[in-house]
């Protein structure tokens, strides 16, 4: 598998503490929405409400 690092959010607050043992996944329930749709809205999302750091 490859993995497109090129949409990598770095710099974001960490959250919680080492080391993680917990994955924290969503669905948006919206048949239509894409991976790429998904990625974009985060990715331009502002930190502060919320972020992600892989999709």
């Amino acid at each position: 598998m490859d993995i497109d690092r090129n949409r990598l959010r770095t710099g974001l607050p960490q959250v919680g503490v080492q080391p993680y043992r917990q994955v924290h996944a969503h669905s948006t329930g919206n048949r239509n929405s894409t991976v790429q749709n998904e990625a974009d809205y985060h990715y331009r999302k502002d930190p502060v409400l919320g972020f992600f750091s892989h999709v």
